[in-house]
């Protein structure tokens, strides 16, 4: 809630309905795409993964489900890196800002 206290709060009073459907917009198409773009970013480290090792998984041998389940944990863990790094890189903007650097040119 205090974040869309913060994101409204110089909005005019006016505005404000408007203000915050467009900020409940932006929450649900950035948690869309984030989650897309996550869930390829752990496809494509899985299927790296499996070729790599030269795993076929048409295969149901016990060594291919074991190969299978190591190359999801290994897709899992790139995109939660990856997410700590965009969060990483989110917070150094933030930090920027704060202290009166800019972050954009122009």
């Amino acid at each position: 809630m205090a974040v869309i206290s913060t994101a409204t709060g110089g909005v005019a009073p006016h505005e404000q309905r408007a203000a915050s459907a467009a900020l409940n917009t932006m929450q649900q198409v950035g948690g869309s795409v984030g989650t897309a773009l996550l869930n390829t970013i752990a496809a494509g480290a899985t299927t790296d993964w499996l070729t790599d090792h030269r795993i076929d998984p048409a295969r149901r041998t016990p060594r291919t489900v074991a190969a299978l389940a190591e190359a999801t944990v290994h897709g899992f863990s790139a995109a939660t890196w990856t997410s700590a790094g965009i969060m990483l890189l989110a917070a150094a903007a933030e930090d920027r800002e704060a202290v009166g650097i800019p972050v954009h040119a122009g």
